[in-house]
């Protein structure tokens, strides 16, 4: 049984929501140029949601596959240690 604690619940469905938000309204622009928040590196498109590496922000398409989801797959299968307090 898995189990993830209220705040990573919390900033999860927060990320998947203003993700869908922005989607419907056209909010953002896919040509706006955007700084990763973990890298640093400027990227195009849509962002991505860096929790549990970063609260805010948003984070590219390489270190959202090769960070933040192995990051939170490790939180979920027991290392609580990456999770932001």
């Amino acid at each position: 049984m898995l189990f993830l604690s209220l705040v990573a619940i919390e900033n999860i469905v927060i990320g998947v929501m203003n993700s869908y938000a922005n989607l419907l309204l056209g909010v953002k622009n896919m040509t706006e140029a955007k700084i990763c928040c973990i890298c640093g590196e400027k990227f195009i498109g849509w962002g991505n949601n860096p929790y549990p590496i970063k609260k805010e922000g948003e984070c590219c398409k390489p270190c959202d596959d090769n960070v933040v989801v192995p990051a939170r797959i490790n939180y979920i299968y027991g290392d609580k240690k990456n999770e932001l307090n």
